[in-house]
């Protein structure tokens, strides 16, 4: 489960890499896009970024408590305030 814990500050230069095999979740009451993990590069990624429709910025987050381990090729839902992650 992935609980979007601190943020860094939007910018230009927050955006993610090129990358398949990635998950995505929409959270409309902030009207934000989240993805999490994917390939990129040869590299396996558990990152998570969060894109507002608002202001087009991208803003990387950290998880609350352990990451999730470098996965694609998964699935993702989003319960309430949390994204889960399954497979990969």
């Amino acid at each position: 489960m992935l609980l979007p814990h601190t943020a860094q500050a939007a910018d230009a230069s927050v955006r993610p890499d090129g990358r398949f095999g990635h998950s995505a979740i929409t959270h409309n009451s902030s009207s934000e896009l989240f993805i999490f993990g994917g390939y990129a590069d040869d590299n396996i990624l558990n990152d998570v970024l969060s894109f507002s429709v608002r202001t087009r910025q991208w803003t990387r987050h950290e998880c609350a408590g352990a990451s999730p381990s470098p996965r694609y090729g998964h699935a993702a839902c989003r319960v309430a305030e949390s994204m889960y992650i399954f497979g990969g």
